[in-house]
């Protein structure tokens, strides 16, 4: 009776680390790295105007910069990526804006929720944020640009949440997505680790915990958040951007999602050498060609 009775204390034990310890890691997880905007798009010469909009459906209050054009052949909503913000260094956001704005483009840069200068908000993978550029693209409709005439490039956290917004909004026509990932659930217990410091094994041990706290907690279902899912919905091309030698999100994602699209126009960019998400950094010239290339197409 002692065996069993100290059996039933050491699983008790082990059930209520395992589950403390998930719902540490998932409450950690779930919040990004807040960091200010150390620009603004006046740095590279553009006029822009500053814009406070709501999220679609929840209504979180986000910032953001339009950058518009005399008689622009389209706008572009750029979206950052994870614990970056509106004016991106790393990836060079207000470079590419610059560029992009050269070739006759409007351009709408925002804070995700929780990052830059939006509200709070919890991190989800994309499964919140997609209602942050959603509510970007309602903001433009209703400034008057025409749905058709709207196009999204996504940087790693951004192109996954790219893809899946045009999956729910059909007016939207057009997606860049550079170096998205394919499924969150193949990616969580990486990332967890790289963020949280911890060894992968015990982050891979307690993914099962940590996904079930997320949903428990703070409604977040992290099984559901599947870019490779959401292209495999879109009907039109898309541009995919991915680098053979990406270190955080691996080339076979982007494969994974040229394979799940059903239009067989959709291109994978493949750049041999660049860090994660900074195609545009080590090849400018050919990455603006590409998208505005893209964007001139689908507008059309």
């Amino acid at each position: 009776m002692r065996r069993l009775k100290l059996a039933i204390l050491v699983v008790l034990a082990l059930f209520v680390v395992y589950g403390g310890g998930s719902w540490y890691i998932a409450s950690q997880a779930t919040r990004a790295e807040r960091e200010l905007p150390g620009q603004t798009p006046g740095s590279v010469g553009l006029r822009y105007q500053g814009v406070d909009f709501a999220s679609r459906d929840d209504g979180v209050t986000l910032n953001g910069w339009y950058i518009n054009s005399e008689h622009p052949k389209g706008a572009v909503i750029i979206v950052h990526g994870l614990d970056a913000n509106k004016a991106d260094k790393g990836t060079g956001i207000l470079q590419l804006a610059r560029r992009l704005h050269d070739q006759g483009m409007a351009v709408f840069l925002f804070d995700l929720r929780g990052h830059g200068e939006s509200g709070e908000g919890k991190l989800s993978g994309g499964q919140f944020e997609q209602r942050d550029l959603l509510g970007a693209f309602d903001w433009l409709v209703g400034n008057g640009v025409a749905p058709d005439k709207i196009g999204l490039l996504g940087l790693s956290l951004g192109g996954a949440i790219a893809l899946m917004s045009a999956a729910q909004e059909p007016r939207l026509q057009a997606v860049v997505a550079d170096s998205a990932f394919a499924d969150l659930s193949d990616l969580t217990a990486t990332e967890v680790a790289k963020r949280l410091a911890i060894p992968y094994w015990l982050s891979r041990s307690l993914n099962p915990g940590v996904t079930l706290a997320a949903q428990a907690v703070y409604g977040i279902d992290l099984r559901s958040v599947s870019p490779e899912e959401a292209i495999a919905r879109l009907p039109y091309p898309v541009l995919l951007i991915h680098s053979r030698t990406d270190g955080r999100i691996s080339y076979d994602n982007a494969v994974r999602l040229k394979s799940a699209s059903r239009n067989p126009d959709t291109v994978l960019w493949t750049v041999d050498k660049a860090e994660h998400a900074k195609s545009f950094v080590s090849y400018p010239d050919e990455y603006v060609q590409r998208v505005t290339g893209y964007f001139e197409n689908r507008w059309k």
